[in-house]
């Protein structure tokens, strides 16, 4: 059995689209809405196949923030407390599904006990940020542009204090760097659950938390050698297509339809509809044929 685990906050029938596509019954499917959002009622929302749970809307989300390593931690708990899969997929809710269930059941099946997380050593801009507590994480990507600008430049010269004083955060050197969203074992599960306080104190006065705590947990763990690697010479992978090349990241388009139908990962984020919709229909109905 594997469990999936959706971070949404909007789109609707996007996200029906991609609750359909993972809707087996080897699956549980568990959804967390970001508290800001109002109006976004879930009870449409169908599977045939799958359990379909959502989480209290207890946390509100925001980029960069702890409270978005508290969202996951908040679905990771809450679904090894149902169950122990053999894989949990952590995903948004602007996610597609490349490859259809059977792939991606058997390809965990013949990599049974890896981990599908993306690691590396964090670029030099976030090993600074690192360093320093940060503050005004939460408000930095706030809807107002003035007071968006105040929160950053209070940041920065609290960033500059702490270096003129000499203050570090304690053991952030050691700290690894890699994409949020995974597919992991029960076994990994089991030590994020079992560090979950832990984890919250540790990075709660840090900056983009999301993509640190799971890959120092590795390191910590010393589980480097379980990292998945679609080839000896490639690095570490969540089996994921996004890119940071073209946007923040990228919002997938029509034209971009052979490459990632023909792509071995499990899934790609993002898409939006209000963008373009064709992609997302294409993707759908594809994998729909192959079930």
């Amino acid at each position: 059995m594997h469990a999936y685990l959706i971070i949404a906050h909007n789109k609707i029938s996007q996200l029906q689209k991609l609750i359909s596509l993972i809707d087996d019954e080897r699956n549980d499917i568990f959804i967390l809405v970001d508290k800001k959002v109002k109006g976004f009622d879930l009870s449409c929302l169908k599977t045939d196949h799958s359990g379909l749970y959502e989480l209290p809307r207890e946390v509100e989300i925001y980029w960069g923030h702890i409270s978005l390593v508290e969202a996951e931690l908040k679905l990771f708990a809450y679904a090894h407390a149902k169950q122990h899969y053999d894989y949990y997929h952590l995903l948004s809710g602007v996610d597609m599904p490349l490859n259809s269930q059977d792939y991606i059941h058997r390809f965990c099946q013949e990599n049974q006990g890896k981990e599908f997380i993306s690691y590396m050593q964090p670029p030099l801009p976030r090993r600074k940020d690192n360093l320093r507590y940060q503050i005004f994480t939460k408000q930095q990507m706030h809807p107002n542009m003035m007071l968006r600008r105040l929160y950053r430049w209070a940041r920065k010269a609290f960033i500059l204090l702490q270096q003129l004083l000499g203050i570090k955060q304690q053991g952030a050197e050691q700290w690894m760097h890699g994409g949020n969203w995974c597919s992991v074992t029960d076994a990994f599960v089991s030590q994020l659950v079992e560090r979950k306080d832990q984890i919250l104190r540790r990075y709660r006065y840090s900056r983009s938390c999301d993509e640190t705590y799971k890959p120092t947990l590795i390191k910590e763990l010393g589980w480097q050698d379980r990292l998945f690697r679609l080839s000896p010479e490639s690095a570490p992978t969540h089996m994921r297509e996004i890119d940071w090349e073209r946007g923040f990241p990228y919002i997938w388009r029509t034209a971009d339809y052979d490459y990632l139908a023909n792509s071995p990962r499990f899934f790609a984020r993002k898409f939006d509809e209000t963008v373009d919709s064709e992609i997302i229909d294409r993707l759908y109905h594809a994998l729909k044929e192959t079930e």
